[in-house]
């Protein structure tokens, strides 16, 4: 993987004709920490949004403990790679499998419903 000093000195260098992914990691670190000093409530990072382990990192580096997570693999991935994160299942619609799985065997304790049933 190349590193660049800015997405401009990327763009120069490589002239890329297809999207590319710049992580930014020290942002990432920066974005968290200035969340978790001005924000009062509970602070949830959403995989989806990039689940990078590199960012994820920066992510849990910065002190956030929180993950939503909308899919069985990203419960693994949280899981499997920080022991003590609380794994917030967020997703709205799962069906009763992926619920049984994600509660006995990750430890899951909070989830988004749809229902009440």
């Amino acid at each position: 993987m190349e590193t660049f000093s800015s997405a401009r000195s990327l763009v120069r260098a490589l002239a890329p004709q297809v999207p590319v992914t710049c992580l930014r990691p020290a942002a990432a670190t920066r974005a968290c920490q200035y969340f978790l000093d001005n924000f009062p409530g509970n602070t949830l990072y959403a995989v989806k949004t990039n689940p990078d382990p590199e960012i994820l990192d920066a992510v849990y580096n910065a002190g956030i403990r929180r993950f939503d997570v909308a899919s069985p693999s990203e419960i693994e991935l949280v899981s499997a790679r920080y022991a003590d994160a609380e794994v917030c299942f967020m997703h709205p619609i799962k069906n009763r499998r992926v619920i049984a799985q994600a509660y006995h065997q990750y430890g899951v304790r909070t989830f988004a419903l749809d229902s009440h049933e």
